[in-house]
């Protein structure tokens, strides 16, 4: 039988409580005492959290504004095939149907410089949510070979976080999967996710400012 709080509402559950555990470990003890004193937790317990804007929140507490995404410059080689980019990778493994039989040459190959831009939501979402909140400022889901040319440039970068391009979508005994770099158990890899997946708050996508 599940407990509950005011209102009828199932309590939190003992995961949420090691979360919010987890965000306040780091924090010192007088900022700490100071947040327990001041009264805005029992607030935002009681608010209506859905119809507050976040960075209206941070402006309030004197916060800077969030940076929905990072950009990174570097160059795109269309022109190579995806086994050749994984190659040069260097991965510590990768997923063999990562092929060009799967994820074949753009049309129109060409090699250029481009902005590539990593989105981070900071909660979980489904890769339809994503590509339409890139679609909103302007950005198309990064494809298989922009993300290997991250690879290859940023090498370190995927032990940070995972990255993922939505934009090349292979089908495999009957399932949609979308590349991912990721730091594994062992090392850097390169994988395949389905694209139904929920994401995690933590990962980065791949995006591209459409032309």
């Amino acid at each position: 039988m599940k407990t509950t709080a005011k209102g009828g509402l199932a309590m939190a559950t003992p995961k949420q409580m090691r979360k919010l555990i987890q965000l306040f470990e780091e924090t010192p003890t007088e900022q700490m005492q100071s947040i327990l004193g001041s009264g805005f937790l029992t607030d935002l317990r009681d608010a209506n959290i859905s119809q507050i804007k976040r960075d209206k929140f941070r402006e309030v507490c004197g916060l800077t504004l969030r940076r929905p995404f990072d950009t990174i410059l570097f160059t795109v080689d269309e022109t190579k095939t995806v086994e050749e980019l994984v190659t040069e990778g260097k991965y510590d493994w990768s997923n063999s149907n990562v092929t060009s039989s799967n994820f074949p040459q753009p049309a129109n190959p060409k090699t250029k410089e481009r902005v590539i831009v990593l989105f981070h939501f900071g909660k979980e979402m489904t890769s339809e949510q994503v590509i339409a909140e890139m679609d909103k400022a302007g950005y198309r889901p990064g494809i298989i070979h922009e993300l290997l040319a991250l690879g290859i440039v940023q090498p370190d970068l995927q032990r940070e976080f995972p990255i993922i391009a939505l934009g090349s979508v292979c089908l495999l005994d009957g399932d949609s999967d979308v590349a991912v770099l990721r730091e594994g158990a062992g090392g850097r890899s390169l994988s395949l996710v389905w694209f139904g997946y929920v994401w995690g708050d933590g990962c980065r996508f791949l995006g591209v400012r459409k032309s």
